[in-house]
């Protein structure tokens, strides 16, 4: 991934504390994944800008953690019970 400057709308454009507060993550999050080639960015003076859509695309199955724990068997609806 990396720059991306071609393909976007100026409009769409948010800096990372924007992009992180509408995507519900961190900043620092946001920057590493840019550090790491999984985000697309546009650089404006001395910082980084992003959109939602290449937030969404830099986004990995258990990116946001680890999976919910299941719960133990003996507590687990059976499907008569789940209807």
């Amino acid at each position: 991934m990396g720059e991306a400057e071609g393909d976007v709308a100026v409009g769409e454009l948010l800096s990372l504390a924007q992009a992180a507060k509408m995507a519900g993550l961190d900043s620092s999050a946001l920057r590493r994944r840019i550090q790491a080639g999984r985000l697309s960015y546009v650089r404006v003076g001395r910082s980084y800008a992003t959109t939602l859509r290449w937030i969404a695309e830099s986004e990995e199955p258990g990116a946001m953690g680890r999976p919910p724990k299941q719960l133990p068997a003996h507590l687990r609806p059976t499907p008569s019970e789940a209807d």
